[in-house]
């Protein structure tokens, strides 16, 4: 019981809440990926996010976290979108984009636009996560990508509010479909260490375009899943999966090893941690 009470002190002391606005102020982007302060196991892992930095609070203490299990019509805070609401992509063809380990990660900086909810954003990065971080209801999938936005004009204190889309990755023994991504996740196997780089071929991005705009989309107001959890991101998660073959989902999981933030409380309700810590350390 000592030890509880000292774990949920570390959790819950006196951190000062932040917001996703903190991210982004005077247009520079701050999205955080660190990739030494915390980590996805141990001591520096998601359930002592919260007592590595007084930045951190909303990891140990937020409502409104992220990854969320999504149960298609039954979950609070989670909305289906209408079609004439899903998130429109304009994401030009790039080429030469540097795809990079950032030691969680892998990440490819790039450029778009996206219309989402009536509010304009810029296509960002996007990034992997494996075993996703989401569950579609209670099934998790092998891989899932971040697609992540900046809204494009500031709101009236110079804050610039965060998006992401999020769409699973199904395995498969062998493809039925060529995958957007394809060409992408081919070359994570040529970056296997923190800091190792590799300059991408031509991205073409109308197959994701119409992968949003084709299937259902949830949607929902969120958290960054990694530290400081900031919240206030809006998400948006694709109801259909891409493929990934197993051939390059092992070469995939080989350099990303595990990278998941674990499954959060429904929307609105108390955090995680601070129920642990009331039931193990009842007032």
């Amino acid at each position: 019981m000592a030890f509880a009470r000292t774990l949920a002190a570390a959790y819950l002391g006196g951190f000062a809440a932040v917001t996703s606005a903190a991210l982004v102020r005077g247009g520079a982007s701050l999205v955080p990926r660190a990739t030494g302060s915390y980590s996805y196991i141990g001591d520096t892992g998601p359930l002592l996010w919260g007592s590595l930095d007084p930045a951190n609070a909303l990891c140990s203490t937020g409502v409104n976290q992220t990854p969320i299990n999504i149960n298609p019509g039954s979950s609070p805070g989670v909305t289906t979108l209408a079609a004439a609401n899903r998130p429109v992509l304009t994401w030009p063809d790039v080429s030469g984009a540097n795809f990079e380990n950032l030691g969680l990660t892998v990440q490819a900086f790039v450029s778009g636009s996206t219309s989402f909810l009536g509010d304009d954003y810029s296509l960002l990065q996007f990034h992997f996560h494996t075993p996703s971080e989401h569950l579609l209801s209670k099934e998790h999938f092998p891989l899932e990508v971040h697609f992540v936005h900046q809204k494009t004009v500031a709101l009236p204190d110079g804050t610039k509010p965060l998006a992401v889309l999020g769409a699973f990755f199904e395995m498969v023994k062998s493809k039925t479909k060529p995958d957007p991504m394809d060409d992408v996740l081919s070359q994570v196997k040529n970056i296997p260490n923190k800091g190792d780089k590799v300059t991408l071929k031509k991205l073409k991005f109308k197959k994701i375009e119409d992968h949003f705009q084709d299937f259902p989309v949830y949607q929902y107001s969120g958290s960054l899943t990694t530290p400081p959890c900031s919240e206030g991101v809006t998400w948006g998660v694709s109801d259909e999966p891409f493929e990934i073959d197993v051939k390059t989902y092992n070469e995939v999981k080989d350099v990303l090893k595990f990278n998941s933030r674990y499954v959060q409380s429904d929307l609105g309700q108390a955090n995680l941690l601070e129920q642990a810590s009331a039931f193990f350390c009842p007032a």
